[in-house]
Parts: structure tokens; sequence; C-alpha cells
């Protein structure tokens, strides 16, 4: 019988594994298809996807978080959640169905009428597999996760690439959506062996529905106030001020917060198990930030230290406007990769409490935005940052009283790696200095500083050693030998 321990290396292992496979795949069917496709696929495909999007964060009503947070669930209270979400995604579906006319009329787009119509089936395939897809959340058994999520999503690139070439043209995009839905919702029903049975009992569902509703508000805050800066800059500052603004958003925050959102995904079922233990959830979470803080703040730092050569090699001068936004969201990382205390209050049922919490921050989130864009685009990253800050510091002070943290616990839970990046960071802006006056292209100067950054980086965790380091690399050669796909 594993220990809780030997669960979350497992968990994070195979959850890892799992997500390196499907981004690689991503990533090379991407560039395939961009190379079969026109834009307009592309941007139609965006378009649905904002809505699309939205209808997600009804899709359950925060059930199947909810089944993993409890402690007990029963086969009665499965099934009920079953026939409710069956009938949620049945809504959605008609809702998406229909409102494909409009939103053709809206982007003046024809081809979303059908193009939505097809796609909103997803809403009811997705919904069937909440359930098997909990309970494999529960036992923590990641493996099968992974598995079935390589497998749909390598299966769904495949159709795509195929249905592209052979001139499908955006509805290949389409397809690729309903068979990753498809081959996914069949395989977890495949690994878990649970069918619904047909009954249904209110009185065996009420005691999820508070956290459920909590949990999917603190959501949809959480997804608009995300989509305010975009919204905002595009209306008021231009498209061109926001292609610079989200490209200087993505490249470096949109990797790490990815990161930290895979290990909150293992977390959350592991601490739930322990929800009464504090003295456990503060030892796991402490650990979730030294990890965290191990794999992202030396690209964070780094990204700061060596973002205008990168941006200048690789994009070219007439990309150098998102410079000091890369800069200000690399900040804006180190705050935001830290902020997990949503999964010790979901993880102990404090959705009400995180709710709470997401309407007050994110309401000043909105505020500084909308303050920010009327002095421009630096002043909007200027005002995420902000906005970030103060989320976490609201979350770090109920958290403290959550499970008894104080400052010092978690200052000394990063300090080491802290420390080590900073030093990192100023090697890095010194060589920079030296490199400029080289007169190298910034493509060199800035494999240069990559290839310094790194050897300074493995020096230093080689010699001193930080925790997560000895715990990744030795628990990592420990299950590699028994990962089997």
């Amino acid at each position: 019988m594993e220990n809780l321990h030997e669960k979350t290396v497992k968990g994070l292992t195979w959850n890892g594994l799992g997500s390196v496979v499907v981004q690689i795949d991503r990533l090379l069917a991407g560039i395939i298809l961009a190379n079969l496709l026109d834009p307009k696929s592309f941007g139609l495909i965006a378009i649905l996807t904002i809505f699309v999007g939205f209808g997600l964060l009804f899709q359950d009503l925060g059930f199947g978080a909810a089944l993993v947070q409890k402690k007990i669930v029963t086969d009665i209270q499965n099934s009920s959640i079953f026939w409710i979400n069956i009938s949620i995604g049945l809504i959605l579906t008609t809702f998406g169905h229909f409102s494909g006319f409009f939103l053709a009329k809206l982007f003046d787009q024809e081809e979303l009428s059908q193009l939505m119509t097809v796609l909103s089936f997803t809403f009811l395939i997705n919904s069937i597999a909440i359930i098997p897809l909990s309970i494999l959340k529960r036992s923590v058994d990641f493996k099968k996760i992974a598995q079935v999520t390589v497998i749909s999503s390598l299966f769904s690139s495949i159709s795509a690439i195929t249905l592209a070439y052979w001139g499908y043209g955006v509805w290949a995009l389409v397809i690729r959506a309903l068979v990753n839905s498809i081959f996914s919702t069949i395989l977890y029903f495949v690994v878990v062996k649970w069918l619904p049975k047909p009954r249904f009992s209110w009185k065996d569902v009420k005691p999820f529905i508070k956290f459920g509703l909590n949990y999917s508000g603190a959501g949809i805050f959480n997804y608009f106030s995300r989509k305010v800066d975009d919204i905002a800059i595009g209306k008021f500052l231009g498209s061109e001020a926001l292609g610079l603004y989200s490209r200087g958003y993505s490249f470096l925050m949109i990797p790490v917060v990815s990161v930290r959102n895979e290990i909150i995904k293992v977390m959350f079922p592991i601490l739930s198990t322990k929800q009464d233990d504090k003295i456990v959830l503060k030892t796991k979470f402490l650990s979730m930030v030294k990890v965290i803080a191990f794999l992202c703040f030396p690209i964070l730092f780094g990204g700061i230290a060596t973002s205008e050569f990168f941006v200048e090699g690789f994009l070219g001068e007439s990309w150098l406007g998102m410079v000091n936004i890369m800069k200000i969201m690399c900040v804006c990382g180190l705050v935001e990769v830290l902020n997990i205390g949503e999964v010790v209050f979901m993880a102990t049922g404090q959705t009400g409490l995180l709710l709470r919490i997401s309407i007050f921050t994110r309401v000043i989130f909105i505020l500084l935005i909308l303050a920010g864009v009327f002095l421009g685009i630096d002043y909007v990253a200027l005002a995420v940052l902000i906005g970030t800050l103060i989320n976490f510091l609201v979350n770090f002070k109920y958290l403290q009283e959550s499970i008894d943290l104080s400052s010092v616990h978690f200052f000394n839970a990063i300090k080491q790696v802290l420390v080590i990046s900073i030093a990192m960071y100023i090697a890095l802006v010194t060589a920079s200095h030296y490199l400029a006056q080289l007169k190298f292209s910034p493509l060199i100067n800035f494999f240069i500083l990559f290839l310094l950054g790194g050897a300074f980086w493995i020096s230093a965790i080689l010699k001193y050693r930080p925790y997560p380091s000895e715990y990744i690399i030795s628990k990592f050669l420990y299950y590699k030998s028994k990962v089997r796909i």
C-alpha cells in the first residue's frame, strides 16, 4: 500500500510526463497545421474558444471537484451527479447550437454558425467523462489519466492533420476537438470500469451543492478578470498594442503558471485525504512551494535578464515594444506561481472563502487594469502585477489562519532557491553589459546568456543542493524504472 509521500511523487511524475508529451504533440501538430491551414481558420477557432471556454465553467458546476474533495463518496452519489452533469451538458449543447447564429452575425462570419453547432457537442461528450475522471483523481491514479490524455491528444492531432491535408480547412480543427473528447471519454470508462445506475437521489446530491457552486463561482470571476486586460487593450489601444501585450504575457508567464497548475492538479486529491490534519497540510504545502520555486524561479529571473536579446533575436526589432511587458510579467510570474493557497481552501472545503476572495481581489484587479489602460500598455502590465500581488497577500492572510502558516515558514521554503536565482540574474545582467559592447547579434548574445545561466544554475544546485533538486531527481530516477506507458 503506497503512503502519502509515494502517492505524491508518483502522481507528480506521471502528470508531468503526460503534460510534457501532450505539449510536444500540440507544438508539433500546431506547426504542421499552420502550414496546411490559413490564419483565418485559426482565427475562427479562437473566437469560438472564448465562448466554449465560458461554457466549460458551467459544465459540472464544480461537482467534479466536490467529488474529489469529499472523504467518502457513495455509488448513488456518483450516479446522481452523473445524471446532473448529462443534463447540464445537454443544456449547454443546445444553447451552443442556437448561439452559433448570433455569433455569426456578431462577428460577420457565416462559418461560425455551423462550426459552433458541431463544436457545442463537446459539452455533452465531456460531461459524460466527469465522474470516471473524478474517480481516478480521488484514487490519485494520475498514471491512467496521463495515458488517456496522451492517447486522446495523439489521435486528435493525427485526425486534424489528415483532414487538413485532405482540404477540409477549419473543420479539421473542429473535428480535432471532438475526437479528443470522444476518445478521452471512452478511455476513461474503459480504465475505470464504472457505469452509472439508473437512479437519482437529490438528498445525496445536496452535500456537494455548496462546495460546487462556490468553486464554480470563483472560476467564473477568475475567467472574466483574466480576459479584461485583453479586451480593454484591444478596445482602447488597438490590435497592435494587444499583439505586443499578449506576446509579452504568454512567452514565459503561461508556461510557468502551467507548471504550477499541473502540481495543483495532483496535490488537490492528495491534500483532500488529509483535510483535517493541519500539520500534514502545512508540510505538503511548503513542499509544493519549494518545488514550484525550484522549477520556475530560474526561468523567470533568466527571462528578466535576457528579454531584450530574446525579443530582438527571435522576433525582430518591430517587437521591442514588448520587452518591458515581458520583464514585468516575469516579475508577476514570481508572485503568481507561489499563489497556491486555493488548493488548500479547496481541499478543506472552504470554497465559500475562495469565492469571497475571488470577488474582492478580482474587482480590484479589474479596476486597476481599467485605470492602467488610459496610461498606456506598460501601465496595464504594472496593473496586472499590482493586482496579482494584492491577490497573493489576501490569499496568504487566510492561508495562515487555515494551516497555521507563518511568513517565516514560507520564506524559509524559498530563500535558498531565491538567493541562487538572484545571484544568477546579477551574473546575467553583468554579462549582458559586456556582450552589448562586443557587437554580437542579439541571437548569439541570448544563447551565450542562456548557456551561462544554465551553467550557473546547475553549478549552484550541485554545490548547495536545495531540497527540491534532491527530491525531484532521486524520486524521478526511482520511479523511472517503474514507468510503463
